[in-house]
């Protein structure tokens, strides 16, 4: 009989942990505010500031694989890119490959889900 309340209270326990994480409500994927920006010589520069208290931005698809982003860093020129980690308010800012990528569609691949952006 001690086997079956056990076994019962687990499946109670086990149903209330799932119910209360798959409850049907998703997490809102991650907001960024995205600005294309160019260079004094016109290469796109694709800017990204986090609306997010912490994310890690893990991949980053232009043009649905078209165009190839590289981290621009003031200091150093073109560095390596992934992953980037940023807080709120944070900006990162992504050079365009080839320079001539006419810049139309970003798919961000985060720590938190993904985010498509499109552009005029």
């Amino acid at each position: 009989m001690k086997r079956y309340l056990i076994a019962a209270a687990v499946l109670t326990a086990s149903a209330a942990i799932y119910a209360g994480t798959a409850d049907g409500a998703k997490a809102s994927p991650p907001e960024f505010k995205l600005d294309v920006k160019f260079t004094a010589i016109n290469r796109p520069l694709l800017h990204v500031t986090s609306l997010n208290d912490a994310v890690t931005i893990e991949k980053v698809i232009v043009n649905r694989g078209q165009c190839r982003v590289a981290e621009r860093k003031i200091d150093r020129g073109l560095g390596s890119t992934f992953p980037v980690v940023l807080k709120f308010g944070q900006l990162v800012e992504f050079a365009m490959i080839p320079a001539s990528c006419d810049l139309l569609e970003a798919t961000l691949f985060t720590d938190q889900g993904e985010v498509a952006y499109t552009f005029q």
